[in-house]
């Protein structure tokens, strides 16, 4: 057992100590440099707390819907060229396979994003 603090907990301290104390003393270039890697940290801290079912998911139906087993990121390339193409037209399938991995990396890199209404 690992003892408290957690990684994902000092992960997020860390972060909160780079984006709220030392980016508050810089400015210009630093500044944004600092507030980019406070947010990708964010963004691992995230990831860490998701953990791999997202991806374990998408991997399941991508070879589902494409008939063959594959790296998640080829498949990925395969389900867009095969869309450039039109070759699923309408599928239900597809288009919720696509809304879940938006929503999914949404949750991680952006999850306020998830919050905004679009075509209000």
């Amino acid at each position: 057992m690992r003892p408290k603090p957690s990684g994902a907990e000092l992960l997020d301290l860390a972060r909160r100590v780079l984006r709220d104390d030392v980016a508050a003393e810089l400015s210009g270039p630093a500044r944004y440099k600092a507030l980019m890697a406070a947010n990708a940290m964010a963004i691992v801290g995230r990831q860490m707390a998701a953990g791999t079912e997202a991806e374990v998911r998408m991997l399941e139906r991508l070879t589902a819907i494409l008939g063959h087993d594959g790296a998640c990121a080829d498949l990925e390339g395969e389900l867009a060229k095969a869309l450039r193409a039109g070759d699923f037209g309408d599928d239900r399938d597809v288009h919720a396979l696509l809304l879940e991995s938006v929503e999914a990396k949404l949750r991680e890199s952006n999850p306020r994003a998830l919050a905004v209404e679009i075509g209000g």
